[in-house]
């Protein structure tokens, strides 16, 4: 075979796997839209921010925005993303809480965020808030 039948053939199929990955990704709980978001109650602002910043440090994700009205955290890259960004939006009774990728383009992202923002509550739920 030559170069180029080598090469068309090559993408074909990582075309296809892409396309597996889009279309079969849903049934292993991967989310397509990468993005997902909770509520999370609480009674005291100033407590929850600092149990806020205690589970991001737990986790290992970095902060980079706290203002009054939001906080911002970034995590490390690993094998499912480059990397996520959970923002913190808070309200009266409590705070919205979204993991998205930090990498716009990103489609897919098997379940990253869905993770984040579990191991998030469940370190906010040892914590008590």
């Amino acid at each position: 075979m030559n170069p180029a039948t080598i090469f068309v053939i090559s993408l074909g199929i990582i075309i296809l796997f892409g396309l597996l990955a889009v279309l079969l990704g849903p049934m292993f709980g991967w989310q397509i839209a990468a993005r997902n978001a909770v509520f999370i109650p609480f009674t005291s602002r100033v407590e929850a921010r600092a149990n806020l910043r205690e589970a991001f440090s737990a986790q290992g994700w970095e902060v980079e925005r706290d203002e009054p009205d939001e906080m911002t955290a970034r995590t490390k890259p690993s094998w499912r993303s480059w990397g996520e960004v959970v923002k913190v939006k808070f309200e009266d009774s409590g705070a919205t809480v979204t993991s998205e990728c930090a990498l716009p383009t990103q489609a897919v992202d098997y379940g990253k965020n869905k993770i984040n923002l579990r191991k998030l509550v469940e370190s906010l739920s040892k914590n008590n808030v």
